[in-house]
């Protein structure tokens, strides 16, 4: 069991990818306009190996907001990294996620945490069908991941209690023993 916390600092769980696009371009300036708006939030950033020279590029601009976790880590760290969090914010292009699905998203909404995820994907569709909650942003530019974010953080405790509510039913709805009875 992994222990789900509501972190004493609001806290963004951060997944990049290698479908992440321009979102890894504008990441800083994201990170430092909500840190303007609200200068307790903290960022963990998880990212591929690939991506990692490019994440280090970009932490002395917001060094004092972000915390890098290890594309490495094995699963118990994993999902203690996500337990910590009060928002996963899946920083993925919403092309490729309209037909895409997300194992992490999944994995959010079954520890109880409220996602940000892109508008017009099937993380999109899992929220509108009750198996997630979170809020959607529209494009990849800065200042609309920033605005949803902020939006976001600041409903956190409506949203994480929203999703915790869900949480307990979704690992017997969408996990592997459903899936293995749906075949």
């Amino acid at each position: 069991d992994i222990p789900v916390t509501t972190p004493p600092k609001p806290t963004v769980y951060v997944h990049l990818n290698m479908r992440s696009g321009r979102i890894v371009a504008n990441l800083a300036d994201i990170i430092q306009r909500v840190s303007a708006a609200e200068p307790s939030t903290r960022f963990l950033i998880k990212a591929p190996a690939e991506l990692m020279e490019t994440i280090a590029k970009l932490k002395p601009k917001v060094a004092s907001f972000v915390e890098v976790i290890s594309a490495e880590q094995g699963m118990t760290d994993y999902l203690a990294n996500l337990a910590r969090c009060s928002l996963v914010w899946l920083a993925y292009e919403a092309q490729p996620y309209r037909a895409l699905t997300s194992g992490v998203f999944t994995e959010a909404a079954s520890l109880g945490k409220p996602v940000v995820v892109p508008r017009g994907t099937w993380m999109d569709e899992k929220i509108v069908e009750g198996y997630g909650v979170g809020v959607t942003f529209d494009d990849h530019t800065a200042s609309s991941i920033a605005g949803t974010l902020l939006d976001a953080l600041r409903r956190r405790d409506q949203l994480g209690a929203a999703a915790r509510e869900i949480a307990g039913r979704l690992g017997e709805e969408t996990g592997c023993r459903r899936f293995i009875e749906t075949m």
